[in-house]
């Protein structure tokens, strides 16, 4: 039985009810030809304990509070920024092609003996105790007590271990690789889970990891979409294989919201919001077909208060403003359309099981669907213009809304 997650409802996402014009906009891009960021290959982002947003790009770092952008390019290891971590005392770590560094006010640098730990550095993060882990294309090496330590190298794998991503769980370390699958560390022992000769894993990368508040590990992989081991179940698989209409198999980060929604970064699919239900799956996308976003490949995302920060990797940093739907009337409901402004699909979510009827002005029915969480309701066929959509629950009440296409 698939571990039940609680089902997306009410959520910051869309519980706001602050309305705006259908023409007002919500998707912000930064790159290289309109702001600061110098570089519109966005790797990494993450925001640290002041609020301010740390952007890691192919050719150099910048931070932004909202209203200035610093440029931190040349005050670091390499140009070419891997990942950004912030550990529980605020202090950012930056890893690079060249090494790592911090910041907590003033830059720091490290000269480890390890020479891998002064090259590629893939991923930053931090234990229980926030002491730093790094992942590199050589091992995984951890830093306790001011000392470094190899804890896998090599010989680990018959092949190499390219460390990815770093999690943990209680006082596991879990470790993703690019092609040598997942490693589960515990009292200085590390078993192996791979396609073959076993595992049961259906992607032997793991481009992201992240460990939910039921201890189900949720692994990003780039061609196996979603791989979720759920505590006491074993492993489930989402992809275009099992959940036909999946955007993208290749999935590259993920963040979880308060209500354990996930925000997944893909490859060629745009931004995809998922919630593991008892019953399965229930996915949306927002993609450059049915909202302003203007690339589908997302590198890393960030959820921030009302708005999605996503890295992309053609367009820079784009910011998806989420501050309501836009409807000609403002009643608090349990249900919203989105994203904003709409375009030929629409996005649809609901806390109970409801019915969307869309009508011509003059009462003439056009469309209509049963949603039972939330769905991408296709709308390709209307012409732009005004419509009145009818929304009908279990007790039959209908709330009538105008919105524009």
């Amino acid at each position: 039985m698939l571990v039940c997650l609680r089902l997306l409802s009410i959520s910051f996402l869309f519980s706001f009810f602050c309305f705006f014009s259908l023409s007002g906009q919500n998707i912000d891009v930064y790159n290289y030809f309109n702001s600061p960021v110098p570089d519109n290959r966005v790797n990494c982002i993450e925001i640290d304990s002041s609020g301010f947003l740390w952007v890691g790009t192919q050719y150099g770092l910048v931070s932004f509070d909202g209203f200035s952008w610093i440029d931190f390019s040349d005050s670091i290891n390499n140009p070419v920024v891997r990942d950004v971590s912030v550990d529980k005392k605020g202090d950012v770590w930056v890893a690079t092609n060249a090494g790592f560094c911090k910041y907590d006010s003033v830059w720091r640098f490290f000269t480890p003996s390890f020479q891998s730990l002064n090259e590629q550095i893939n991923c930053i993060s931090f234990d229980k105790d926030d002491d730093p882990w790094f992942g590199t294309v050589n091992g995984l090496f951890s830093f306790k007590n001011n000392s470094f330590d190899l804890v896998l190298d090599t010989s680990s794998l018959e092949n190499f271990v390219n460390v990815s991503s770093i999690s943990f769980k209680g006082d596991s370390v879990i470790v993703g690789t690019m092609n040598g699958g997942i490693g589960f560390i515990y009292n200085g022992f590390c078993s192996w889970l791979n396609i073959s000769p076993i595992g049961g894993i259906v992607d032997n990368s793991f481009d992201d990891l992240f460990v939910d508040e039921s201890n189900n590990i949720w692994g990003c992989s780039p061609y196996g979409g979603v791989q979720v081991f759920l505590q006491g179940s074993g492993w489930y698989f989402i992809n275009t294989l099992s959940n036909p209409g999946w955007p993208s198999n290749s999935v590259t980060s993920i963040y979880s919201d308060s209500v354990q929604t996930k925000y997944l970064g893909t490859k060629g699919g745009g931004l995809i919001l998922l919630d593991l239900l008892s019953g399965g799956v229930s996915f949306s996308s927002i993609d450059s077909s049915n909202s302003d976003l203007p690339d589908n490949f997302i590198l890393d995302v960030i959820v921030e208060e009302q708005n999605v920060w996503l890295a992309t990797q053609f367009e820079g940093l784009v910011k998806m403003s989420f501050p309501g739907v836009s409807i000609l009337e403002t009643e608090k409901e349990d249900f919203v359309f989105y994203p904003v402004p709409f375009k030929n699909k629409i996005n649809f979510s609901s806390s109970v099981p409801k019915t969307v009827c869309v009508y011509s002005l003059d009462g003439v029915l056009l469309f209509s669907k049963k949603v039972s969480s939330f769905s991408c309701l296709n709308l390709t066929f209307l012409p732009s213009g005004l419509f009145l959509f009818s929304v009908e629950d279990h007790e039959k009440k209908h709330i009538k809304k105008i919105i524009k296409l």
